[in-house]
């Protein structure tokens, strides 16, 4: 018989290996990834795996392999036992991302290599030709290859230097310089740092490489900004000489490489001013700040001036301000404006509605920790035009109602551009009056907000800000016939803050600065990019059954720098326990339909956006189904719809009051998977169902054609058991249920449930059904007497059990009051030799027998006894008198065995005598 059981395990395990085998999984990598792990993780185009299952059957796997560089070696491999969550492959082709299968999550990677510490450090690969390599595992141990090592190859290269934009290489220059280069991102949100090196070319000299080594710079500077303006302290650009200039792109942490070690390539301009008619052609100055001697001289002759009228604005333009985050509309003030009305007749005034003098004067108040964030602003900003005080005060209450505040973020990236516009409105651009042209917008500067919000634009500007010109010939659209317009209006120029993070809207202020004039425009407001999703929940099997009661969470598994942290419904949020580093930032339970909805989910609008759903089984719930995990991503881009098939609504929002959060919703499909079905439940003492009954054997019956033992299992310390993956009973009619027996010593055996053609146990798959009380019954019932050492009854509670736990409690009185005269020996005093005598009884001291015989007391009858159960065996029986003034109370020791009933006369002693 053993050797025909052993043949058929085998036989089985060989058609399971057989199964497993079948799987196969291929990988498409991009050729030329970014050499960020991050990036890796959150573009599900960049790796991907197509997984074919054609056993019928879901099979949890794990993905495990390696990163290999052809001169590197093996800089980075999975380890075998990380927790992450199982990967379900389902019968079929499946395609699957990085994040769906968690081969590059942290905690699950390890990094290898003389490259192993940068690679962790800066999370990006050093550069190299490479191959990556997986296979699928069986989840758990022994952790059986599944599938065969399939390979793709791609290629990392280093970080590329910035490329020179102006001005041109071998230009003539005819204004003040200013340098500007392209941006050379480090990571996600993090910019690399510049040096600008400027050196003059001697007569004849050519090599420009040479030039730059061995010249000394006439100005080297550093700056975090892809620009630099020449500023009056630097040193003199002279008229006709000829300069080089290169910049090179560098990290303060040295986390990073760089290709030509980050210096760009190096470019040559001749700087050659125009002099106006009438001035003196001599070498021209940039830079340098005239003396008191050469003002005067330029006073006396203005013949003699050699500076060029184009620099005359030399000091710089600077805007500041403070930048708050919110996720509701309603709690940003009306957007500030340069636009001018006519004075009202008799006022003789020009009124301005909304004007910068007023705007920058509103209140942007909002809470106490607002105002000490923003305590630059606040100084600043000590009035409220804008909003009336009853706004205020009501967009106050939404907010703290709402429990989120307006954030401060760091590193926020802004760039500042000078707009022009009409009124009347018309949006055909250029513009063009009194001979000029005028175009929509133009960059001026850009800037990083601080820690608090704080931020900052300075710059070289000669232009006037305002109402240019009012009731104006305006022709706009250039040529031609087609969108062109002609009317007499207002033109304005004013400056505008552009938010260039993707996650963030941008204010729509309108700003008035003067050239060289420094304006603190206060706090402005970046609307987030948020929307709500609906999570529906329903079973994998029928799409049609909705899971009520079921735990859904949103888990982010990385945060963007320029997402707030305060995302979602849960704040601040909880640190989850599924992944490493990630954040449950929405919590909630599907309703009776299967569906939850969680407001203030940020749009996926950069590749690190994702989102895990985990729906989870509560404990208490009858359904019994398996964790789900589910990512989901929406970019709410043209044409794209949800898991649904619903269309999302495009946005081409820019500007906070185009972007409606309450417009854009969109819905998850999370299918969950049922379990075979579980019982469990709980054994307590029938007459008292506070006590548990730990050590309890349960053992799980099935009857159908024939009755069969299927599992045994102990109750453990707090008498819980549970029988899990058991079969299901889909048709009750057949005669198929479940059936328990609970044996304990000392406790009558137990059939649950006791009438089982009333309730049978019968299960469906993905349920659980939970015996909350299993009552076991004592196999004694005992009773006896309570007397003191006089031999009078004694009103009392005795409990009968072993442990601290209440057991059984009765209440014994007698039923004749008896008067309190001493006896010193009772009507059956006789020890019994079951009972173990008590520590109270060893202490207390008797009265003479003399002094009892002189009293002549007749003896009492009893009119009651007190009866409870009782398990058998070594059990300790506690009394507690009701006048505990006049009575000790006592423990016993007492063994009952199998067939005892009648325990005979217990006994408690008075706490003082005296003799009658």
């Amino acid at each position: 018989m053993f050797k025909y059981s052993a043949l058929l395990c085998a036989l089985f395990l060989t058609l399971s290996l057989e199964a497993r085998a079948q799987l196969n999984v291929a990988v498409q990598m991009d050729p030329n990834p970014s050499p960020y792990i991050s990036d890796w993780r959150s573009n599900p185009n960049v790796l991907r795996f197509i997984v074919t299952n054609p056993t019928g059957a879901d099979v949890e796997v794990r993905f495990v392999g390696y990163i290999e560089g052809d001169a590197r070696g093996k800089v980075a491999e999975t380890i075998d036992d990380s927790p992450v969550p199982p990967v379900v492959i389902p019968p079929g082709t499946t395609i699957l991302s990085a994040v769906d299968i968690g081969i590059l999550e942290e905690g699950s990677v390890l990094y290898t290599g003389p490259t192993s510490e940068e690679t962790r450090r800066s999370g990006r690969l050093p550069e190299d030709n490479y191959r990556i390599c997986v296979r699928l595992m069986a989840y758990g141990p022994p952790y059986n290859m599944l599938t065969p090592e399939t390979c793709s190859r791609f290629a990392i290269r280093l970080i590329m230097p910035p490329t020179l934009i102006a001005p041109l290489n071998k230009s003539d220059v005819k204004s003040a310089p200013g340098f500007q280069w392209s941006v050379v991102p480090l990571g996600t949100g993090k910019f690399a740092r510049y040096e600008i090196t400027i050196v003059e070319l001697e007569p004849g000299q050519t090599n420009y490489t040479q030039a730059i080594k061995t010249n000394l710079p006439l100005i080297q500077r550093e700056t975090n900004m892809a620009m630099y303006q020449i500023l009056p302290s630097d040193p003199q650009l002279e008229k006709g000489s000829s300069y080089v200039w290169q910049v090179r792109a560098f990290d303060l942490d040295e986390s990073y490489t760089f290709v030509n070690d980050g210096y760009s390539e190096i470019w040559t301009f001749l700087y050659n001013p125009v002099v106006p008619p009438g001035f003196k052609d001599t070498k021209a100055t940039v830079g340098v700040k005239q003396t008191t001697k050469s003002s005067q001289s330029a006073k006396s002759s203005m013949s003699q001036i050699n500076t060029n009228p184009n620099f005359t604005f030399a000091g710089m333009t600077t805007i500041r301000g403070t930048l708050l985050t919110t996720f509701y509309p309603n709690r940003i003030p009306e957007p500030k404006s340069v636009t001018v009305h006519d004075p009202k007749p008799g006022t003789g005034k020009a009124q301005q509605s909304k004007s910068q003098s007023e705007q920058t004067k509103t209140s942007t108040k909002t809470s106490t920790k607002t105002s000490t964030s923003t305590k630059g602003a606040a100084q600043s900003t000590s009035g409220t035009q804008a909003m009336k005080s009853s706004t205020v005060m009501k967009l106050g209450n939404v907010f703290f109602l709402n429990g989120k505040q307006d954030l401060p973020m760091r590193g926020i990236h802004l760039t500042l551009y000078r707009n022009v516009r009409t009124n009347p409105v018309c949006g055909i651009y250029p513009f063009t009056t009194d001979g000029k042209n005028f175009y929509s917008e133009e960059i001026v500067a850009t800037a990083t907000t601080n820690a608090d919000g704080a931020f900052e634009f300075r710059f070289f500007s000669k232009d006037s800000t305002g109402r240019l010109y009012k009731d104006a010939p305006i022709h706009s659209g250039g040529s031609g016939d087609v969108g062109v317009c002609n009317f007499t209006g207002d033109l304005y120029r004013y400056y505008s803050i552009r938010v260039t993070d993707p996650h963030l809207c941008s204010p729509s202020d309108e700003f008035k600065v003067q050239p060289s004039e420094t304006v603190d425009i206060g706090t402005v407001y970046s609307l987030v990019r948020s929307y709500s999703v609906t999570v529906r929940v329903r079973s994998q099997l029928d799409s049609n059954f909705a899971l009520s009661g079921m735990r859904v969470r949103i888990v982010r598994t990385n945060r963007p720098f320029d997402v707030p942290p305060n995302e979602g419904t849960l704040n601040p949020p909880v640190i989850s326990d599924f992944l490493p580093n990630s954040e449950t930032i929405a919590e909630g339970e599907s309703d009776a339909d299967g569906l939850v909805t969680f407001k203030h989910v940020v749009k996926s609008a950069g590749p690190g956006d994702k989102y895990y759903v985990v729906c989870t089984n509560p404990e208490e719930s009858t359904k019994y189904y398996a964790q789900q995990w589910k990512t989901f991503r929406f970019n709410f881009l043209l044409h794209e719809t949800d898991e649904m098939g619903n269309g999302l609504l495009w946005d081409q929002a820019i500007n906070n009051e185009t972007y409606d959060p309450e417009a854009m919703h969109a819905m998850v499909d999370a299918r969950m998977t049922p379990k075979n079905p579980r019982i469990r439940g709980y054994v307590y003492r029938s007459d008292n169902m506070l006590q548990a009954l730990p050590g309890t054997l349960v053992a799980l019956y099935r009857k159908s054609s024939k009755v069969e033992c299927l599992k045994l299992t102990w109750a453990n310390d707090v008498g819980y058991f549970e029988f899990d993956n058991l079969q299901p009973t889909p048709n009750p009619s057949d005669g198929t249920y479940y059936y328990l027996k609970l044996y304990k010593n000392g406790y009558k055996d137990l059939q649950w449930p006791k009438y089982l053609n009333v309730d049978p146990i019968t299960l469906l798959k993905g349920e659980q059904r939970t015996f909350p009380q299993v009552p076991m019954e004592p196999k004694l019932l005992v009773h006896g007497k309570i007397i003191d050492e006089f031999g009078r009854p004694v009103a009392a509670t005795i409990r009968v059990g072993t442990g601290s736990d209440v057991h059984t409690t009765k209440k014994i009185k007698p039923l004749m009051q008896i008067p309190r005269i001493p006896r010193i020996q009772g009507p059956s005093m006789q020890a019994n030799p079951a009972i173990t005598q008590s520590a109270v009884a060893k202490r207390v001291k008797f009265t003479t027998a003399k002094a009892a015989r002189k009293l002549k007391i007749a003896p009492i009858n009893y009119d009651e006894v007190f009866s409870t159960p009782a398990p058998t065996g070594s059990q300790e029986i506690f009394i507690m008198p009701d006048n505990i003034e006049l009575y000790h109370a006592d423990t016993l020791r007492m063994i009952l065995p199998e067939g005892t009933e009648d325990i005979g006369e217990f006994v408690v002693y008075v706490k003082a005598h005296r003799l009658a």
